[in-house]
């Protein structure tokens, strides 16, 4: 069932989000980013796996956690050369601060879902700082002080996330690596509005998007009410991004506001395309992950509605 756009201008994004995924119904090649995530040539077929010996999925996520891509979504295709190309992807809700060092996986989790929630704490726990950073930041660019006060309100809720994720993580006996986020260098205004362009309006409300669909739809009850809470808060955060979106835009001059708009929109292109080669798996059903069809009308949908508005 095709998505229906409501107007954003109307109302609140959680009402967006959630009539947005109503509407879509029950569900039946960029380069690796910060994430270790993305396409990879493994070479010829014959390199990796046969026809007789194809990879398996704890293969393939294996080949995907050591490269940094914490989570493990993945899939293995041919290229027109007869390349194996693998495509890891990560699924994730929170804000990645500047600085954050990928980890590196050591060791396998025999439980596949494991890997995905150690992945989703990890990540949950880069965002406290960046919320931090983000409140900081705000606080010296003479920011409305509901604002400051909202990003440092997102960094508690943060950690309570990280907590849900790595007690999932630990029943099945994964260990959430360790957080390694290096110093940077202070922003300017317009540097700052560029990366919540990116990390906060179009990862933060997607993620929010993805964290709803997972509350409705993971097998697992326990799962379900985790992600109900991180959602409803994920939502809060992506709103957040959006308000100080427009703050922003409205001290920069107009090229620097352009220069933020398309960026907001090669963001959304590089989500998309992404996107696109997400592959669906038994263990996607179980966390409640949208199908390929869903993702690629929630993305159309929100960058119509959103990223390109």
């Amino acid at each position: 069932m095709a998505c229906r756009v409501l107007d954003h201008a109307l109302m609140k994004l959680s009402r967006y989000l959630f009539a947005l995924l109503t509407a879509c119904g029950t569900q039946d090649a960029p380069h690796p980013d910060a994430g270790g995530c993305g396409t990879y040539d493994l070479g010829p077929a014959n390199a990796v796996s046969t026809p007789a010996a194809p990879l398996t999925m704890a293969d393939c996520t294996t080949l995907c956690t050591d490269r940094g891509c914490p989570t493990g979504f993945c899939s293995v295709t041919l290229d027109t050369k007869g390349d194996q190309i693998l495509a890891c992807t990560q699924e994730h809700t929170g804000r990645r601060p500047p600085g954050l060092v990928t980890p590196v996986a050591r060791g396998r989790c025999a439980c596949a879902a494991g890997r995905f929630f150690a992945g989703a704490a990890h990540l949950e726990a880069a965002s406290v700082p960046a919320f931090r950073r983000v409140a900081e930041e705000l606080a010296a660019f003479g920011a409305p002080k509901h604002l400051s006060r909202a990003a440092h309100r997102s960094a508690r809720e943060e950690i309570r996330h990280a907590e849900l994720m790595t007690r999932l993580a630990a029943r099945c006996g994964a260990r959430v690596p360790a957080l390694v986020v290096r110093a940077r260098p202070a922003r300017t205004l317009e540097a700052f509005a560029l990366d919540n362009a990116i990390e906060g309006c179009v990862k933060e409300t997607y993620g929010a998007a993805i964290a709803l669909h997972q509350s409705e739809h993971a097998s697992s009850a326990e799962v379900r009410v985790a992600l109900r809470e991180i959602a409803r808060d994920e939502v809060r955060h992506a709103e957040l991004a959006w308000q100080i979106d427009a703050w922003a835009r409205g001290r920069l001059g107009a090229r620097a506001r352009g220069r933020v708009a398309s960026t907001m929109a090669r963001a959304a292109d590089r989500l998309a395309a992404r996107e696109a080669r997400v592959p669906h798996s038994a263990l996607a059903t179980a966390l409640g992950m949208p199908t390929g069809a869903t993702r690629r009308v929630l993305v159309s949908s929100l960058s119509n509605a959103l990223w390109r508005a």
